[in-house]
């Protein structure tokens, strides 16, 4: 406890300090230095009680009679020009949630090098990067420049490429007031310098962002850092959701950067063997340099950047080593975490895991606005003990055949070019998907711990994320529409009669107890809405079935199941922004398994876990008792699962016999 309050206390001081000098050197005088303290330290006091505060007044008073002399830790005026270095950061402090990541460490990139930033998950890697992008580091120069790529690029499903990258470099200039304005020339220079509107097999700048493969995604984040001219280009798992050939084209795209500084971090050894020419060890609160290539250091210390996802504070030398866990906890996060799923329980009328419960016959789906079809007349059978991989290229098909699987995506007649085909699922088939791009699940749930995610997700019995799908969500029109007398309004009831499949409608306008049934085959030939609400019935049913409604939704409960994906009980009562990539990607997956699926989809599920984890999850699928598929470009670990692959390419799916689990 001494030595947190020590750590909490010279934190203080280092904000203190760096807040006060700024607000002298912009000329401020005592009320403005004042308030700049305010902001600075009282967050970090705030449910704090510092004994040393007469430090902090001492650090303070050393500061102000200081002078002119003191270093700014940074490259600034004629000594920048002389300066190999883009950054020279100084002593600098870094603490987040709490806790100290940073002690007292030099940081310094030398112009031009390509960087590998590694450690432990959950060290702080992300934290740094996050930090550097918004300069909110003491003696960052203001002259220089910092581009951070993260995991994924989001955007509305509308969105075009030319469209975004204008919205986002706009986004910048006011969130960055040291930015500078990127004009549309540069722009459209920087989308063809990364490859975009080259010629045949290349997008063009007018197709939605919602339809490029994850490398394209990927070239679409580099080519604002290219039209900023970014001193420092930091990359956040830059491989991830990428194929041999995306990967190849980005490390040749880097080896091409002269004057621009890489830091990167990533799990990819093969990638920064290519890459990398200097390596960060970020352990212990402190950080390591070493001027060798990636490969020479791993060769060396093959696990420096493996261990325990989660650790705090470097391998347990923080304010919350591992020590002070209890022994759920530090099972929990083990080398190794174990995934134990629930058990689906029974699905009516399938006796055998060899029988189907989804078929595709015929589908061709071509995405609005797009000049060809995603797949062609693919035909498909998914029995319940199915281990299916689906692997291809980017932007072969692979996700939009895994969401028309697991009704993300839906043929609409009409609406979509050269939509065509049949698709059939088993009404009370309850499915878990986990999307490629699913991160954005948790944006506005960062200060929710992962306990109250799930019990706000799954509260009244219902996933509310699968109510929110693109496939089952109203329309503002359609929403108008079931208002209108005579027109259906609800769904309440479903029964089979005769071998069909029928539905109970209210209409608007009527008594509620008067109600009509209807087959599926006439309900397919009402405004598509109506369907959209059966599928929004057929989601709540599918949750009363699966024990939503009494399964116990409390913390106790909730805790248990998180345990179960190696999510021990600090973490489970920490905000959801505390924790790793890695921690987060577990909480995402326990989420959708709280419903006891009979069938798990995972689009790219290794994007965000390192290699312990996955070890855990490939072993945790091999024993599921139901059916999983997967969309994955990691050879490794869907080997690992035992998962039979499923080709596409170009749209066309090529399939083996499919094996199922006997």
């Amino acid at each position: 406890e001494a030595g947190a309050d020590e750590e909490l206390s010279e934190y203080a001081v280092g904000a203190a300090a760096s807040a006060l000098e700024e607000a002298l050197e912009d000329g401020g005088g005592e009320d403005e230095a004042r308030e700049a303290l305010a902001d600075a330290v009282e967050p970090i006091l705030e449910g704090a009680e510092l004994a040393n505060a007469a430090d902090l007044c001492a650090e303070l008073a050393r500061l102000a009679v200081r002078g002119e002399d003191g270093d700014d830790g940074g490259a600034n005026g004629s000594a920048a020009e002389a300066n190999p270095n883009v950054l020279d950061l100084r002593n600098i402090i870094l603490m987040f949630g709490g806790r100290v990541l940073l002690k007292r460490s030099d940081f310094v990139l030398r112009r031009g090098g390509v960087y590998a930033l590694i450690g432990r998950n959950g060290v702080g890697k992300t934290t740094l990067l996050t930090r550097l992008a918004a300069r909110d580091i003491n003696g960052f120069p203001p002259a220089v420049s910092c581009a951070y790529v993260q995991h994924e690029v989001q955007s509305d499903r509308d969105v075009t490429v030319a469209a975004y990258a204008r919205r986002k470099a706009d986004l910048l200039l006011k969130e960055d007031p040291l930015a500078t304005a990127v004009s549309d020339d540069a722009l459209d220079d920087a989308l063809h310098e990364v490859g975009f509107d080259e010629g045949a097999g290349t997008p063009d700048m007018d197709m939605k962002v919602a339809e490029l493969s994850g490398g394209w995604r990927m070239r679409l984040a580099l080519a604002l850092a290219v039209a900023r001219k970014a001193d420092v280009l930091m990359l956040d798992e830059p491989t991830n959701h990428l194929d041999v050939e995306a990967v190849a084209w980005l490390v040749e795209w880097i080896k091409s950067l002269e004057d621009t500084t890489v830091l990167i971090v990533s799990h990819d050894v093969p990638f920064m063997s290519k890459t990398v020419d200097n390596v960060i060890h970020f352990h212990d609160l402190t950080l390591d340099f070493h001027e060798k290539p990636f490969a020479q250091f791993h060769a060396e210390k093959p696990d420096a950047q493996e261990g325990i996802e989660g650790a705090t504070g470097g391998g347990g030398g923080g304010a919350h080593g591992k020590s002070t866990m209890s022994r759920e906890d530090q099972m929990a996060e083990r080398d190794t975490p174990v995934f134990k799923f629930p058990h689906p329980g029974p699905l009516d009328g399938i006796k055998r895991r060899t029988q189907p419960v989804v078929k595709l016959t015929g589908v061709t789906f071509q995405y609005e606005g797009a000049s060809k079809a995603s797949l062609k007349n693919a035909t498909v059978r998914l029995p319940l003990g199915a281990r299916v991989a689906i692997v291809g290229p980017n932007g072969a098909g692979k996700s939009t055949l895994l969401k028309l699987m697991v009704a993300e995506l839906e043929l609409v007649s009409g609406a979509r070019g050269a939509c065509r085909g049949e698709i059939w699922r088993h009404t009370s088939l309850r499915v878990a998907y986990v999307a490629q791009h699913s991160m954005h699940h948790l944006e506005k749930q960062m200060d929710e711990t992962p306990v109250g995610y799930i019990i706000r997700r799954y509260g009244r019995g219902v996933d509310k994320e699968a109510l929110n799908k693109v496939a089952a969500k109203l329309t503002e029109d359609e929403e108008a529409m079931r208002t209108r007398p005579g027109q259906v309004s609800a769904v309440v009831g479903r029964r089979m009669t005769a071998g069909l499949l029928m539905y109970e409608l209210t209409k608007a306008g009527r008594p509620e107890d008067r109600t009509d049934w209807e087959p599926v085959v006439s309900i397919e030939r009402m405004p598509a809405y109506v369907m959209k609400l059966c599928r929004g019935y057929d989601e709540t049913m599918k949750a009363i079935q699966g024990g939503a409604e009494v399964r116990p939704l409390d913390t106790n409960e909730v805790k248990a199941h998180l345990l179960d994906f190696g999510i021990g009980k600090r973490i489970c009562s920490e905000p959801i922004r505390q924790l790793s990539g890695g921690q987060r990607s577990r909480l995402l997956i326990a989420a959708a398994l709280w419903n006891k699926p009979h069938l798990l989809a995972l689009d790219e599920p290794t994007n965000y876990l390192d290699k312990e984890s996955m070890a855990g999850l490939a072993l945790a699928l091999q024993k599921f008792a139901g059916g999983v598929i997967v969309v994955s470009h990691n050879q490794g670990f869907f080997e690992a699962a035992g998962l039979e692959e499923w080709h596409v390419e170009q749209g066309v799916v090529t399939l083996p016999e499919t094996r199922t689990v006997k």
